[in-house]
């Protein structure tokens, strides 16, 4: 029984390793990369809020049809083409794109990932084993932003930073497809 959840709990590390990596380094890498000021900065960010409102009702409407684990998989594979479309972004237009793909995964892969720990234990465990969810989400905001400001350092590229991201998004998905989808539960 928990041998599946270990093995989401470890998936879930490290796919969030590459969201907090994201949601820390996004402003910098557009200002330093791309040359953003600080109002379009604001504009992007109020959009982002915006259209991470639809991403996390649109995908939790597919994780209800086709399951949260199948559903996390394809978010982590958009996230990770987020990953390397702002590395190969050289133009703002083309990053705001990007950016609203990576605002549609943001709430959404946080959201499904929740409903699949929730469908993974039973009623009685949920508060110990959203603990131990909890505990990994915050661990998981570490490795990441350090990866990609070494990477970056070593490089003398932010791109390059911003491709290693992806990879965590890759792994999370290797690591997930270990995880069986969990049962529905009768309401």
């Amino acid at each position: 029984q928990y041998r599946q959840l270990r093995r989401f709990l470890l998936a879930y590390f490290v796919y969030m390793e590459g969201v907090s990596t994201i949601v820390y380094y996004t402003s910098i890498y557009a200002q330093d990369t791309l040359g953003f000021t600080t109002a379009e900065l604001v504009y992007l960010y109020l959009a982002l809020q915006t259209v991470g409102v639809g991403g996390a009702i649109g995908f939790g409407l597919l994780s209800d049809r086709i399951g949260p684990r199948t559903t996390l998989v394809f978010i982590l594979i958009l996230w990770s083409l987020v990953g390397l479309g702002a590395a190969l972004a050289y133009s703002k237009a083309i990053f705001w794109v990007v950016a609203m793909a990576g605002a549609l995964c943001l709430a959404s892969v946080q959201a499904v990932s929740r409903s699949m720990i929730a469908l993974m234990v039973e009623r009685e465990q949920q508060a110990e084993i959203f603990g131990f969810y909890g505990i990994s989400g915050k661990l998981s905001s570490a490795f990441g932003p350090l990866l990609f400001g070494l990477i970056s350092l070593l490089s003398g590229s932010q791109r390059v930073a911003m491709l290693s991201v992806g990879l965590l998004f890759l792994a999370g998905v290797f690591l997930l497809l270990r995880v069986e989808e969990p049962e529905r539960k009768g309401e």
